[in-house]
């Protein structure tokens, strides 16, 4: 089972895209300060679909445990942090995801603000923010279908840089997976290529139960796992 890997190219219609939530990307605090914007953010989003090739997936590691806060799955270890470890102590198994809009849409993005169009420039990295945390959550969609399937409970997604997990751990994290997953390329800095990808685990077993996220207690504002009240 460790060896079982799945992908997937949902299209952008498939995901929610929440208006509120580009706004909040924007800097915005809500929707209405955006109304000027409406006509500017329709008529990207629709060139947008001429760039978006979103490519995701996830393997299962059928052995996984939680030591003093440390993660080991295939006799790999992660140092997750107490915030995280806390959440995953009933863990049989590991899923490793990550998801990604593609290197057109990086390359859309450069060329919007080369071309001086700073406006839609921005727009259009916010809307890949927004983007690719909807295809995140769908994919986590996905896993949560597939552990019902093999009777497996899943945590919630956890990433590395969330909740005091050195971002540096990306690096072992997709030595887990197979080479150039997805068209993911990790740099010598953990920077994930194309910029607009995500990546993690989602915790298995038997015995697991969702725990709350502890976000008061994490100081990354900029998180697609973060919820608010």
């Amino acid at each position: 089972m460790s060896n079982l890997v799945f992908t997937f190219t949902p299209a952008l219609d498939e995901l929610t895209i929440d208006p509120a939530v580009i706004a909040r990307a924007m800097g915005y605090p809500d929707i209405y300060s955006l109304n000027a914007l409406f006509p500017h953010i329709d008529a990207l989003l629709e060139q947008a679909l001429q760039y978006i090739c979103i490519q995701s997936g996830f393997r299962h590691l059928d052995s996984a445990r939680l030591e003093n806060n440390h993660l080991i799955a295939n006799d790999v270890h992660f140092s997750v942090g107490s915030i995280i470890g806390q959440q995953l102590p009933d863990i049989s198994s590991l899923i490793i995801y990550a998801a990604t809009l593609g290197k057109k849409y990086d390359s859309w993005i450069s060329q919007l603000f080369s071309e001086g169009n700073s406006l839609d420039g921005f727009i259009a990295d916010s809307l890949g923010i927004v983007a690719v945390e909807a295809a995140a959550e769908w994919l986590v969609q996905q896993i949560e279908a597939y552990g019902a399937i093999v009777q497996l409970k899943c945590t919630y997604p956890y990433s590395p840089g969330q909740c005091g997990w050195d971002i540096t751990e990306q690096q072992v994290l997709f030595h887990l997976l197979p080479e150039n997953f997805c068209g993911i390329q990790v740099t010598s800095s953990s920077l994930m290529i194309p910029i607009k990808s995500v990546s993690g685990i989602v915790g298995m077993g038997e015995q697991v139960s969702k725990k709350e996220y502890i976000c008061n207690l994490c100081d990354r504002t900029n998180c697609h796992l973060r919820r608010e009240k």
